[in-house]
């Protein structure tokens, strides 16, 4: 019988975990991602066009390797962070194909 108890507190654990995930789904929310490996928060914020505060992260560039920083948390599934210089690039490449 003294076993029954801890089932009891393991299925009722179990149950509030489900709930807890389905309150997060109802709200249409997910558990955070993981920021990418060697990306760290700088610990100042930056205004960009559309937000204010946003934090600052310093990492390596996704397509060069260059030591970079970005407006977001670059995190695993996201927007691949990049540099002023490949970002421009990648920039001038979309521009092309939409000019032919």
């Amino acid at each position: 019988m003294g076993n029954r108890g801890s089932d009891d507190d393991a299925r009722a654990d179990a149950d509030a975990d489900a709930e807890d995930e389905d309150a997060l789904a109802r709200r249409g929310r997910k558990e955070p991602k993981e920021t990418l490996e060697g990306w760290a928060f700088t610990g100042r914020h930056q205004n960009t066009y559309s937000k204010k505060g946003q934090p600052v992260h310093e990492g390596a560039c996704d397509n060069c390797g260059r030591r970079c920083e970005v407006p977001f948390r670059p995190v695993i599934g996201g927007k691949p962070p990049t540099c002023s210089t490949c970002r421009k690039n990648d920039v001038e490449k979309r521009a092309g194909t939409w000019a032919a």
